[in-house]
């Protein structure tokens, strides 16, 4: 019972009777047959010489259905390449592998790539071998310290480098628990993250993440809601590390002397105090008094400024201490002042774009707004610059007042996005295609407009991109009127 059979007109022949009646039988029965046989019972396997030209095809089909079919395959057992194939089908097969492949780092590795679980089957000569585990936890899977041999669970030297090349190490480790060992980790740059798998019980010691987030301000992510809104664990992170002011309540993000401590120690904290304090004048001036930014990264900032303070708001605390530090913050370098001058215009631009949302009069209050701000960036204080610079200054003084003036002279979206669209100068091929999207966004298509369309299809524009982009839009507007 259980084992394959055959039935023919006559009789019931089973596999093991025929090979048992004629050894060379299975040269004249059919292909079918004999798999018919190992597919309805896998031991069928053990009466198939290895010699059988299908052998290898009918281990695959009897393990891929029982992992315990491959035991009958001795002749393929030692056959790496076999042997990982056939474990792709059902990695429990690699029990049945010759102790030789088990033993192999090679063949081991390969065989953890294709499924982890094989690593249970490891010779103990390479789940205690410390270079082995060590690849396979940074390589692989940091669940691959569960099968390292006692000795090296328990090793917490070894432990703590598998931490550092795989955070994921500690979730599984033995050391979750450990006082010592946490903080000795969280030292670490390339580990510290993986605090967040401290055992639970721990993260709820009060005495103890102070001790954590003292030595690494950023865990404080890691900590409780409660932890989190509380003011002495928050400080004590923030002294550390600013940024760790991103994962405070929202109550202690509001709180100044809190924000005033992180943006001491880093100036990017200013942007998650709350709006209020984002534009206090005395901590606006402690964050980036710290700051060592580039003029992009500068002008980002006030761009960020301009489009969150509201529009009657006559308090831009980055932008008024940029304006006055500006000769000095680098050292007198003419050519950063020329790049500014050119990354305003681009910031002034996105701003009044955005503010094309706004009604009438609100828009109208942030043209002066930005006209009253740009004045202030031109009240450079000249007499104390060295006369060298004055060709910059000029430069500068022109190019914003030329913006200034083109936003307020015109109080329609409509027409400022045509004279935008139409200057011809290659330099502001990038605020032309700016306004060709607006308008292309807005739909605008007054007979203007259209003309512009027009004239930006047949413009040879530097930037391939653009030339595409405008030229479709214009072959949509010809086809549909």
């Amino acid at each position: 019972p259980g084992i394959a059979f055959m039935i023919t007109e006559e009789n019931v022949i089973t596999l093991e009777e025929l090979v048992e009646k004629n050894s060379d039988a299975l040269k004249n029965v059919s292909k079918d047959f004999v798999f018919r046989s190992v597919s309805r019972n896998f031991e069928a396997l053990k009466y198939i010489p290895d010699d059988f030209y299908l052998f290898e095809s009918l281990v695959v089909q009897a393990t891929k259905r029982n992992w315990q079919a491959f035991q009958y395959a001795k002749s393929l057992r030692s056959d790496e390449k076999f042997v990982l194939n056939i474990i792709r089908y059902n990695w429990q097969a690699i029990q049945y592998s010759s102790e030789k492949l088990l033993s192999d780092k090679t063949f081991m590795h390969k065989a953890i790539k294709v499924n982890l679980e094989t690593l249970k089957y490891a010779s103990d000569e390479l789940t205690g071998n410390k270079d082995f585990i060590q690849k396979a936890v940074s390589r692989v899977d940091g669940r691959a310290i569960l099968y390292a041999s006692d000795f090296l669970q328990n090793d917490r030297e070894f432990v703590l480098k598998a931490v550092i090349a795989n955070e994921k190490v500690f979730k599984y480790s033995r050391f979750k628990s450990d006082k010592d060992f946490i903080l000795q980790l969280i030292g670490y740059d390339q580990c510290w993250n993986a605090f967040q798998y401290t055992d639970q019980n721990l993260l709820e010691d009060k005495a103890f993440v102070m001790k954590c987030v003292k030595k690494r301000g950023l865990c404080l992510q890691f900590l409780s809601e409660q932890f989190r809104a509380n003011r002495e664990i928050v400080m004590i992170a923030v002294e550390n590390n600013g940024l760790a002011l991103q994962f405070t309540a929202d109550h202690l993000k509001a709180d100044k002397q809190v924000v005033i401590t992180a943006v001491q120690n880093r100036g990017y904290a200013l942007e998650y105090a709350s709006i209020e304090l984002r534009f206090d004048r005395e901590i606006v001036i402690k964050a980036v008094g710290e700051m060592k930014l580039s003029i992009l990264e500068w002008t980002k900032l006030i761009e960020q400024e301009w489009m969150i303070i509201a529009p009657d708001l006559n308090n831009a605390p980055v932008t008024n201490w940029f304006i006055s530090n500006l000769i000095k913050y680098y050292n007198y370098n003419d050519k950063s002042v020329l790049d500014f001058s050119t990354e305003i215009r681009y910031v002034a631009l996105r701003v009044l774009f955005h503010r094309t949302l706004l009604s009438n009069n609100q828009l109208d209050s942030w043209k002066i707004f930005i006209y009253n701000k740009i004045n202030e960036m031109l009240l450079l204080d000249e007499k104390e610059i060295d006369p060298i610079f004055d060709s910059s200054i000029s430069k500068l003084s022109i190019n914003l007042r030329e913006i200034t003036n083109f936003y307020i002279e015109k109080t329609n979206i409509t027409d400022i996005l045509i004279k935008i669209a139409s200057q011809e100068d290659e330099q502001y091929e990038k605020i032309v295609f700016q306004a060709f999207n607006l308008m292309k966004h807005l739909r605008i298509q007054t007979p203007n407009a259209l003309e512009v369309y027009k004239k930006l299809q047949k413009r040879d524009w530097v930037n391939p991109d653009f030339y595409r982009r405008a030229h479709l839009w214009y072959s949509y507007l010809s086809t549909t009127g």
